[in-house]
């Protein structure tokens, strides 16, 4: 009589850790899940947020192991780009998707390609394009740690980009596509009302070793 109730009570406890535990997986699913439903919807307010700023200051900044450019200007009327390319002494205006750049002190506007610059129009991309390209992995995004900007403090996340070639023939014309490995997009934004501060594009390559930054700071 005793081993039998002993098998019961084993049989009993066994039963109540599988219970527990089965509760414990269905518990960290559903903090999983809300946890991940909370980060899409950071990033979808930012986006919203961005598709109703239409006039503010912008730096783009682009690093890869053989070269180095940067943009800085303005963003106006939404899409339109305004600024200059220190790296090349050129300024730029980009209007109803029209790319023209010109010297400095020239009066003279030209066409990228009559410059050779014919990838530019992929690093000259408004954040309000590079976010609307990739809202399809909103969903798959995860938090990463709080940082500080200019601007204050700010919440990351980032997500590991689906079809990374797709992406990368959008932004980068010019790079050898079949040696991506994956490109990483994340994103900074202020605690105080989730606007964007700044993205981050990265894309990592198979055997080289090499990366390729871009980085957008908003202000």
């Amino acid at each position: 009589m005793r081993g039998t109730t002993r098998a019961k009570q084993q049989t009993l406890i066994a039963m109540v850790g599988v219970a527990l535990l089965a509760l414990a997986c269905c518990f960290f699913i559903f903090v999983t899940e809300s946890t991940r439903a909370r980060r899409a919807r950071m990033l979808e307010r930012a986006l919203a947020q961005l598709e109703q700023e239409r006039n503010y200051s912008l730096v783009i900044i682009e690093k890869a192991p053989h070269y180095e450019l940067s943009f800085r200007g303005r963003v106006e009327s939404g899409t339109d780009l305004k600024g200059v390319l220190p790296d090349f002494d050129l300024e730029v205006a980009l209007q109803k998707g029209k790319l023209r750049l010109r010297r400095e002190n020239s009066a003279e506007w030209l066409d990228p390609d009559a410059l050779k610059l014919e990838g530019l129009p992929g690093f000259l991309v408004t954040p309000l394009e590079l976010l609307q390209a990739r809202k399809d992995s909103f969903s798959e995004a995860v938090s990463g740690e709080e940082v500080t900007l200019e601007q204050g403090s700010c919440e990351t996340v980032y997500f590991i980009v689906s079809e990374p070639e797709k992406l990368a023939r959008f932004l980068f014309p010019d790079i050898d596509y079949a040696g991506i490995s994956r490109i990483v997009m994340g994103a900074a934004l202020a605690k105080s009302d989730e606007s964007v501060k700044q993205l981050r594009v990265l894309v990592e390559f198979d055997s080289r070793g090499e990366q390729i930054e871009r980085s957008y700071y908003l202000n």
